[in-house]
């Protein structure tokens, strides 16, 4: 971003930084299963009950899922409020809004990689 930014415009950044901080908030809830399915996975494998382990990594996964869909959701019915409340600006509102589908949309994968990631740690690997 910093060898780029010479060659975009100020508006364009604008809303590069938006959409990052936006995205940033976004993957909090996901970080926090991240650190829950290490944690439970680990325990359990730990413990030597592998079953219950595989158990948690999927309940994870799924309570991570839903939680994201929550989330996508709260943001594709609010967008417009949340757009504003970023910038009065009504050119960045545009670029914003013009991305905001394709950031919704990529909230499940990186959440879900993340929640999983956490998992496998909670493996030892």
């Amino acid at each position: 971003m910093t060898l780029t930014s010479g060659l975009i415009g100020v508006k364009e950044q604008a809303s590069q930084v938006m959409l990052i901080n936006m995205a940033m908030m976004a993957y909090m809830s996901a970080y926090g299963m991240q650190s829950t399915a290490c944690t439970v996975v680990g325990n359990q494998i730990g413990r030597g009950n592998v079953d219950k382990g595989y158990t948690y990594c999927w309940l994870t996964f799924f309570f991570a899922f839903a939680l994201v869909s929550a989330e996508a959701y709260g943001i594709y019915q609010n967008q417009q409020q949340i757009i504003n409340f970023l910038t009065d600006i009504e050119e960045i509102q545009d670029l914003i809004k013009s991305l905001m589908n394709l950031f919704i949309i990529n909230l499940f994968p990186d959440a879900l990689r993340g929640t999983l990631k956490g998992a496998i740690k909670g493996l030892g690997a």
